[in-house]
C-alpha cells in the first residue's frame, strides 16, 4: 500500500527539489533587478518632468495643470508597448497611443516654459529667453523625440531655478 508513494523517498528527490529552489532564487534575483532598473529609469525623468510643471505653476501636485508623474509614466508605458510590439494593439493603435501620450506630455511641457520665460523675462539674460522660446516652438506637432524631450525638460528647469523658481 506505501509503495505508491517510494518515489518521493527517492535519492534523486532532494536535487530536483534543491536545484529547481536555486532556479527560483535565481530567477526571483533577477526580477527584482530589472523592476528596480526599470523604477529608476521611470521615476527619475518622470519626477523631473513633473518638478518642472510644479515650479513654473507655482502648485503642489495638479493633474488639471498637469503637475503628476502619471503623464509622464504613461508616455513611457506606451513607448514601450510600442518597442515590445503587445498581443491586444495594432501597430497602428500603439502608435496612436503613444503619440497622444507623448502629446499630452509635450503640451505641458510646452505651456510650462511659455508660463515660466513670462515669470523670468525681467530677470533674464537674452539668450536664456531666446533658449526658452526656441525650445517651446520645437514642441511643435512633429516632435516624438524623448531624448530631446529630457534635456528640454532638464535645461529649462535649470535655467528657471538659477532665476528663483522653486517647487
Amino acid at each position: 500500500m506505501g509503495n505508491h508513494l517510494s518515489f518521493l523517498r527517492c535519492s534523486f528527490y532532494p536535487e530536483i527539489f534543491y536545484n529547481t529552489y536555486t532556479w527560483c532564487g535565481h530567477l526571483l534575483q533577477l526580477s527584482i533587478f530589472l523592476l528596480n532598473s526599470f523604477v529608476k529609469t521611470f521615476t527619475m525623468d518622470a519626477m523631473e518632468y513633473e518638478w518642472l510643471i510644479r515650479m513654473v505653476n507655482g502648485c503642489g501636485r495638479d493633474a488639471s495643470q498637469g503637475a503628476d508623474t502619471c503623464f509622464y509614466n504613461q508616455m513611457e508605458m506606451m513607448e514601450n508597448n510600442l518597442k515590445t510590439k503587445t498581443l491586444y494593439a495594432t501597430d497602428d493603435e500603439r502608435q496612436y497611443q503613444y503619440a497622444k501620450a507623448f502629446s499630452t506630455v509635450k503640451m505641458y511641457v510646452r505651456r510650462a516654459l511659455e508660463k515660466g520665460l513670462d515669470k523670468i523675462k525681467y530677470r533674464a539674460n537674452e539668450n536664456e529667453k531666446q533658449q526658452l522660446e526656441a525650445w517651446a516652438l520645437s514642441l511643435d506637432h512633429r516632435m516624438y523625440d524623448r531624448k530631446q524631450l529630457d534635456e528640454i525638460i532638464d535645461k529649462a528647469s535649470g535655467i528657471f531655478l538659477k532665476h528663483g523658481m522653486q517647487a
